[in-house]
């Protein structure tokens, strides 16, 4: 299998990447589950060594309840691709929804060292953060996460709530 793999041209594995990574999104946003499962399952067999089937798989595992499982392709995912600022922040999420809330930071920490342009991942951090009493760290993940993405009204949100909670233990 490794000596078919050599002769395949890189740009049509980039875009089988590309196009993998546009179906699954698709699916794992229409929340298609079963089809994107039955799409990841295919996927694996056919490419074993593509994170991203794996990082959709979680998803759409996680969308369904099956929070270990989930867990499991994420890590699959990142030992496939341990510099992938997205592997990392879908298993801070999925150990967030599991309320394994230090595991999610040092998850979260991770993806913003490989990607710190990500507001997201700040305000993800920041809630795990907040919701571990940490209220001063995750303010200061709510006011980047403001800086590099302004629209985003939730992060003001947040904010405020983390300065609220900090006003009121100093008082």
């Amino acid at each position: 299998m490794k000596s078919q793999k050599s002769n395949i041209n890189p740009r049509i594995v980039d875009g089988i990447s590309k196009g993998i990574q546009s179906l699954l999104q698709e699916h794992a946003q229409c929340r298609e589950q079963n089809m994107g499962l039955v799409i990841c399952s295919k996927l694996i067999n056919l490419m074993p060594d593509n994170g991203y089937v794996y990082y959709y798989r979680g998803y759409l595992l996680d969308d369904l309840g099956k929070y270990k499982e989930a867990l499991e392709s994420f890590n699959k995912a990142i030992a496939i691709d341990a510099t992938n600022a997205d592997f990392y922040s879908g298993r801070g999420d999925i150990l967030s929804t599991m309320r394994r809330l230090e595991e999610a930071v040092m998850s979260y920490d991770i993806s913003i060292a490989l990607n710190a342009s990500n507001a997201k991942v700040l305000h993800y951090r920041g809630l795990a953060l907040y919701d571990l009493g940490r209220y001063k760290e995750a303010l200061k993940d709510f006011v980047q996460a403001i800086k590099l993405e302004p629209s985003e009204e939730v992060y003001y949100v947040n904010r405020d709530l983390a300065i609220q909670t900090i006003m009121q233990i100093a008082c």
